[in-house]
């Protein structure tokens, strides 16, 4: 079974998918076989059959985490994608006589609306903490401007290279996911700071002229993905945010949903985030509804009504209707507990 891990490993580096996939998929099969040999003994993917993959399914679908939560639908759906994928291998290189997971129906998942989005304050806030005084701060502010100026995410950033960036025009290629490369704007204040951090930082924290990726550990190395949490989570807290799962995720969140609430066309935020499907994008208009309700209760004419009949600034309007209709304007005054009429 090893070796045939490691060539569907090899194969789905060689169509694109990041390392980050590779490792992921690669473990979940190998989850799969340790499971399947302690169910049944079975050692060869040619013996695995159809109710075999029903079963797993099953069992995915029942099992507990340490903490008694069950699998999301997305993480048991990520689980048997990677089964597919390597079962499709094996059955195109005939290695097994037929694939079992032809004809599996997927689990239904959720589209989870982004949580805990941050107000342009609070992002203000966090942007302002690190302390641009000392080499990692001013390397940090950068790192933290270009999330929120960009929506990248998290491994995006991580692969930006010095040639990637034209700071002259504000541009910045990106690679995406399956490695797919898009164009992105890069905002004049993240700009300033990228230039600072280009100019003063980089060239201090370089120990290796052969490294070409942007930003840099304090050993002049490139950065790994695990430094991101806690250095946001620290802004966080300094910044007095008590909201969270606040990453560089959420960043992006805000982006788009900041974007969305100025004004912005939704097709152009799914060309910035580098969403496939127009669906994903829309969930950020979901949270967005800040600027929708302002101007629901600007327009709609039975907002203009309740501003009329139940608020205090609507006062004169009712006294007008006093006079006319005492039966009515009565009634108003129960229903808003507003006195209106005149003394």
């Amino acid at each position: 079974m090893d070796q045939f891990i490691k060539k569907h490993a090899q194969y789905i580096a060689q169509k694109g998918y990041s390392d980050k996939t590779v490792e992921e998929y690669t473990r979940y099969i190998i989850y799969f076989y340790h499971w399947i040999k302690d169910r049944s003994k079975k050692i060869h993917p040619k013996d695995v059959t159809k109710d075999d993959i029903y079963d797993f399914q099953s069992h995915l679908f029942d099992y507990k985490t340490r903490r008694g939560d069950h699998l999301t639908l997305s993480t048991q759906g990520k689980r048997l994608r990677a089964l597919k994928s390597f079962f499709r291998f094996l059955s195109k290189r005939n290695l097994i006589l037929f694939d079992p997971t032809t004809g599996l129906d997927m689990p239904k998942e959720e589209k989870n609306i982004p949580r805990d989005i941050l107000t342009k304050s609070e992002v203000r806030k966090l942007l302002n903490r690190p302390d641009t005084t000392t080499l990692l701060g001013l390397r940090d502010r950068a790192i933290l401007e270009l999330f929120y100026s960009t929506g990248i995410r998290r491994n995006e950033l991580l692969g930006i290279r010095l040639i990637d960036l034209d700071i002259e025009r504000g541009i910045l290629r990106v690679k995406g996911k399956f490695k797919k490369e898009r164009i992105v704007p890069v905002g004049n204040i993240a700009r300033k700071y990228l230039l600072s951090y280009i100019e003063n930082v980089r060239p201090k924290l370089l120990r290796d002229k052969r490294i070409t990726y942007l930003f840099l550990s304090n050993r002049g190395m490139p950065l790994e993905s695990s430094i991101f949490s806690p250095i946001i989570q620290r802004y966080v807290k300094e910044a007095g945010i008590r909201k969270r799962n606040i990453s560089c995720h959420a960043l992006r969140h805000c982006c788009a949903t900041h974007m969305l609430e100025e004004g912005a066309d939704i097709r152009y935020i799914q060309e910035l985030l580098g969403h496939k499907s127009l669906e994903t994008t829309q969930l950020y208009t979901k949270v967005a509804i800040k600027g929708l309700r302002k101007v629901h209760r600007k327009y709609h004419p039975r907002e203009k009504d309740y501003r009329r009949e139940f608020t205090p600034q609507g006062a004169y309007y009712r006294r007008k209707l006093w006079k006319n209709n005492k039966k009515y304007i009565d009634f108003l005054n129960k229903e808003s507990n507003i006195k209106t009429t005149p003394k």
